[in-house]
């Protein structure tokens, strides 16, 4: 009588997978802090909610707060946050700026926005002009 082969493992999930890693994220850190004694720590973390948020950016902010909780505690030093939203931010004259600047550098850029075709998608279907799209 033949047994029948061993199932596959069950898949893991992407967020426990990403919950273990950050497990002990404070020693990612760790090297650089101790080396450049900072007063202060700033961690910039971004996402996106254009309504309830999901899963996977609680955990995203989760993180981050948890993260600035426990460098404030290992380093002894200030990691208070700020919130910003993105239209607030784009309503700014710093970010106008950057946003034309960067313009002039969308043929580089544009492989960093769209890694895979080069052509980088805008919102309402739009794609700026690349040097191969143009005629």
């Amino acid at each position: 009588m033949t047994t029948a082969p061993d199932a596959p493992p069950r898949p893991l999930s992407p967020n426990s997978v990403l919950a273990n890693a950050l497990l002990r994220s404070i020693d990612m850190i760790r090297p650089k802090v101790v080396a450049a004694r900072p007063r202060r720590i700033v961690f910039v973390v971004g996402t996106q909610v254009n309504g309830a948020p999901h899963l996977g950016t609680s955990i995203v902010q989760t993180s981050a707060f948890l993260l600035a909780r426990l460098a404030r505690r290992a380093f002894s030093v200030d990691t208070d946050y700020e919130l910003d939203t993105y239209t607030g931010q784009q309503a700014t004259p710093a970010y106008r700026t950057e946003f034309l600047r960067s313009l002039e550098d969308f043929d580089a850029l544009r492989w960093w926005l769209a890694s895979r075709t080069g052509c980088s998608r805008q919102r309402h279907g739009l794609a700026l002009p690349t040097a191969t799209s143009m005629p």
